[in-house]
């Protein structure tokens, strides 16, 4: 199954495991090698479905100017209904958490759980982090712009963890780096006041958007947070035991 038909696009996508499937959603200029230490634990009690989004990854390279919430959720709900799913248990992280937003508010009926890793919620922050991104990557190459970003998104940054930052940024490439800036600086938050799901938060110790973390705690009734030590926005990679302990527990209590 390396590769999807969905709206359009061929979609890349692993996996792992069986039982209640697990749908992981990558951030911006990145792609599903992200959850590399995440996938080895969790397929021991699901299926573990990683993709790659329109644009990124070993995915199908698409007009980046197309790019937006509202697509990647409805891409995924189509990769989701061609697997032959029912429901999902959702775990998005940063960029791709703002997606998993617009999937709970547009597919609902799809959802078992939903769990938003690092979410920017729409903030001022996160504004001007992709809008100073989408100007430096003019002068940058998406190698230089990952390294020079090592030490806002990671705890302690080493060489293993910035050179897998540069291998997904570099296979993202210029535009589509263009198109992530647009999509998370633009993004706003959804109606999710009626959404009933379970939903767990997680944000790192020292997460650059750890400040917002109750805003979006406000916008989805009975959501739970959870922060994981030793940890910046990059928290599957900063620590990925303890994230696992956090996400195994979760997952499996809403098995």
């Amino acid at each position: 199954m390396p590769k999807v038909d969905v709206n359009g696009a061929e979609l890349y996508c692993e996996s792992n495991g069986e039982g209640n499937p697990v749908l992981l959603v990558h951030s911006a200029t990145s792609d599903h090698e992200e959850w590399k230490y995440q996938i080895p634990e969790l397929s021991k009690s699901f299926r573990v479905i990683t993709c790659d989004l329109r644009g990124h990854g070993d995915s199908s390279k698409e007009e980046p100017d197309k790019f937006s919430v509202e697509l990647f959720a409805d891409d995924l709900a189509g990769l989701v209904k061609q697997l032959g799913l029912s429901t999902v248990h959702l775990v998005g992280h940063s960029m791709g958490g703002e997606v998993a937003c617009y999937f709970a508010a547009r597919h609902p009926q799809r959802l078992k759980t939903m769990v938003l890793m690092g979410e920017p919620a729409g903030s001022l922050a996160s504004t001007f982090v992709m809008r100073a991104a989408s100007l430096m990557i003019h002068f940058l190459s998406p190698e230089r712009l990952a390294r020079m970003s090592a030490s806002r998104l990671f705890y302690n940054v080493t060489e293993e963890k910035v050179e897998m930052a540069v291998r997904m940024a570099t296979k993202a490439g210029r535009a589509t780096v263009l198109g992530d800036s647009r999509v998370v600086s633009r993004f706003q938050l959804p109606e999710l006041s009626s959404l009933s799901v379970p939903t767990l938060l997680v944000y790192g110790e020292t997460d650059i958007f750890k400040k917002h973390a109750e805003k979006v705690h406000a916008a989805i009734p009975g959501s739970r947070l959870a922060t994981i030590p030793k940890a910046g926005h990059e928290m599957q990679i900063d620590n990925p035991e303890e994230l696992n302990r956090v996400l195994l527990e979760f997952l499996l209590a809403h098995k």
